[in-house]
């Protein structure tokens, strides 16, 4: 009897566990469609500013819209870094709000590719990202970051 009473209440433990993951799910996925209905859409696709916005203010809303495995690495003096979601540092800046007089700052779009890049004109430091149309959002696709 006190067997069965210990396996009801695992039980029960594991099912809260499961649906507090599931409501956080949710949560998640209420959010996302949220942010996905305030971006302008212009001439069918998302308008690229718009969903950059949303992008750097919304972890979350970031995260999904990310092609895991990306492509790039992070790499400092002493680190090679793949990208992956576990390991992943928020981007939480424009590329147009970086400082022009510090940082060269090249962006171009080419179709249905929007490409992003900043280097350090006295440092060692490079970033880059590219974002892609998939389905008429954009996502992130390649981000390489160097830190000499």
């Amino acid at each position: 009897m006190k067997q069965q009473i210990l396996i009801g209440f695992v039980f029960l433990f594991i099912l809260g566990c499961n649906s507090t993951g599931n409501n956080k799910i949710e949560e998640d996925r209420a959010n996302i469609e949220s942010i996905e209905n305030k971006i302008k859409i212009e001439n069918g696709v998302e308008e690229f500013g718009d969903f950059m916005n949303f992008f750097v203010s919304d972890s979350i809303f970031q995260m999904s819209r990310i092609k895991f495995p990306i492509t790039g690495t992070y790499c400092d003096f002493d680190t090679t870094m793949v990208w992956t979601k576990d390991n992943w540092d928020c981007i939480i800046k424009k590329v147009s709000e970086i400082d022009t007089t510090q940082y060269n700052v090249k962006l171009t779009r080419n179709g249905d590719e929007y490409f992003e890049e900043i280097t350090c004109k006295e440092c060692g430091f490079a970033f880059s990202m590219k974002f892609q149309l998939v389905n008429k959002k954009w996502f992130l696709i390649y981000r390489q970051e160097y830190n000499y």
